[in-house]
């Protein structure tokens, strides 16, 4: 999920609209995850970075985050 996605979800409940669709694709909820600067600092995280959302039982990869840098004080980590 990109910034137009996310401005556009919390607007409309739907993803911004793209190749001239009429409207974007239903998006009821934006998942996001915040962190704070020192965790970034700490983990090195830059925008456009993937992570992964590890299961704390086994390690399986439960989601894959892309960062985006945001104009607050923290960096929030967008559910793709």
């Amino acid at each position: 999920m990109n910034e137009a996605d996310y401005t556009s979800v919390v607007k409309t409940l739907r993803l911004a609209k793209v190749n001239g669709q009429k409207e974007g694709t239903l998006f009821p909820m934006p998942i996001i995850l915040d962190v704070s600067q020192q965790q970034v600092e700490s983990l090195g995280l830059k925008a456009g970075a993937r992570v992964a959302l590890r299961d704390p039982r086994d390690e399986a990869a439960l989601a894959i985050l892309t960062s985006m840098s945001c104009p607050q004080e923290e960096c929030r980590m967008l559910i793709m």
